[in-house]
């Protein structure tokens, strides 16, 4: 970690950046957030770029939903167009970087017989949107829509369709069925970690058939999935109360639960040394030549770890 940039110098009145960073032409980083508490208030993309000296810009690029934060983010670079899932409501968007242009959806939107039934159940916004998109080789955008179905969206026809398996559920907790996470390998295959059970599922573009590959722990959540050179699935598994797992799959060798991971801090200007227990693990993702995995914990005294896969 080299520096930390105050978010609030450049858009005001957010507090988290939820969704993931995506990279578009020219190395330049994409993020939304989610605002503050209030009506009047809304979610910014950001376009990150890094100077030749090192410095950060940071480019406010608008709101593309007024009153409505960023949960979820993916890009097509090629067609230099964002797509998006809204915070609280679940509108699906696109945003044409080109021209600055958001284009909002209904089509996701929970009906209210769906959110009759996930009020019985006690779930919020936090419980059933999709937290995370992705793009297949074709250019089409995969995600979640209550309750517990996988949708795809066209860009070039700008349409909806719905896988006809739902997302694979413990019996009775279908209403928990939602995509927290995606990565795909190397031959286009898409896998996805499912929130409310905490499985990890693969999805042929091609069939559309949806294989459950089951639980690397038995607690809930998945939290983040990578892509590493060693072509293995690396993955965040559960969370508080609970103590988060790292593990990785492969179709060789299944599941491998890690752990805890624990590192030796040689961070500059701590005691070098000793050993940092990882409890509480929020982010993973992987260097550009997939060689290194790199995860970021989810507490308020955090760490930053970095870890080689391929020596």
């Amino acid at each position: 970690m080299v520096k930390v940039y105050d978010l609030e110098s450049f858009v005001t009145q957010q507090k988290s950046i939820p969704s993931s960073f995506c990279t578009g032409s020219g190395h330049t980083l994409y993020a939304g957030t989610l605002p503050n508490n209030g009506n009047s208030n809304s979610g910014h993309l950001l376009g990150i770029t890094m100077g030749k000296n090192g410095e950060l810009a940071i480019q406010d690029l608008s709101t593309p939903i007024q009153g409505e934060g960023i949960l979820a983010l993916t890009i097509n670079a090629e067609k230099n167009t964002l797509f998006g899932i809204s915070y609280p409501s679940g509108y699906f968007f696109s945003f044409d970087l080109q021209n600055y242009k958001s284009t909002v959806y209904h089509d996701l939107l929970a009906t209210e017989e769906q959110l009759s039934i996930l009020r019985d159940f006690a779930l919020g916004p936090n419980q059933y949107l999709c937290k995370a998109l992705i793009a297949d080789e074709k250019g089409l955008i995969y995600g979640s829509a209550p309750i517990n179905r996988i949708f795809i969206f066209n860009p070039e026809e700008k349409s909806f369709s719905f896988f006809e398996k739902p997302i694979p559920a413990v019996w009775g907790r279908e209403t928990m069925g939602a995509i927290e996470s995606w990565t795909k390998s190397k031959d286009g295959m898409l896998y996805a970690g499912i929130s409310g059970d905490g499985q990890l599922i693969e999805i042929n573009p091609g069939t559309r058939n949806i294989k459950n590959l089951g639980k690397p722990i038995m607690m809930n959540r998945i939290r983040g999935l990578t892509y590493a050179a060693d072509e293995k699935i690396y993955g965040i598994a559960g969370s508080a109360p609970g103590y988060a797992h790292l593990f990785s799959y492969d179709s060789m060798e299944g599941f491998k639960d890690l752990g805890n991971p624990e590192f030796t801090m040689i961070a500059p200007g701590v005691e070098q040394g000793i050993n940092w227990r990882v409890f509480q693990l929020g982010t993973i993702t992987v260097s550009h030549d997939g060689k290194y995995i790199i995860m970021g914990e989810d507490e308020s005294l955090s760490q930053l770890l970095v870890f080689p896969v391929v020596h």
